[in-house]
This record gives structure tokens, C-alpha cells and sequence, in this order.
């Protein structure tokens, strides 16, 4: 079951996003080649329609200890969304 913290989407500074140490984690694997086609577009099209990323807060291991009011202190894994968040940085 996905737990979500906030009932709106939320703007996460791009520097406290990264992938996850375990290659587990991420819901597929990285394809480079795709990411240089994100960036492209992103370059092409700064204000289009991305997706979503899906993330998990570093060090954060229940629900109630996560302070949305301070989201942006915060290190994140991201789990899927990894490379529109490559393309971006």
C-alpha cells in the first residue's frame, strides 16, 4: 500500500533528488539513451506536460515523522521518474 503524505502534487527542489542506492528501488532500470531524449525535449519544450516523479524521503522510516512543512531539507530517492529526473539536472 502507497502512503502519500500530501493530497496534492509537490514541488521538490531538483538538487535533493537522487537515485536510489539499491537498483532495487527503482521501478526499471536507467537507459541513457532515453534520458538524452528527455533532455532534448526538455531543451525543446521547457513548459511541457512531464509525468510525474515518485519519491521516498531519505532517513524518513514512518509516515508521522515526515514534516511536509519542511519537504524541501529533505534527501530523496527517486523511484519512478528516474529519467525525467536525470534529464533535468
Amino acid at each position: 500500500m502507497i502512503n502519500f503524505i500530501a493530497e496534492t502534487s509537490q514541488f521538490i527542489p531538483i538538487e535533493k533528488l537522487g537515485l536510489p542506492l539499491k537498483q532495487t528501488r527503482q521501478f526499471r532500470r536507467v537507459n541513457d539513451a532515453f534520458v538524452e531524449s528527455l533532455t532534448e525535449e526538455l531543451l525543446k519544450e521547457p513548459c511541457g506536460s512531464y509525468g510525474c516523479l515518485f519519491v521516498v524521503a531519505k532517513d524518513i522510516e514512518k509516515k508521522e515523522t515526515f514534516n511536509l512543512a519542511k519537504k524541501d531539507a529533505y534527501e530523496y530517492e527517486v523511484l519512478g521518474g528516474t529519467h525525467l529526473m536525470l534529464a533535468t539536472k
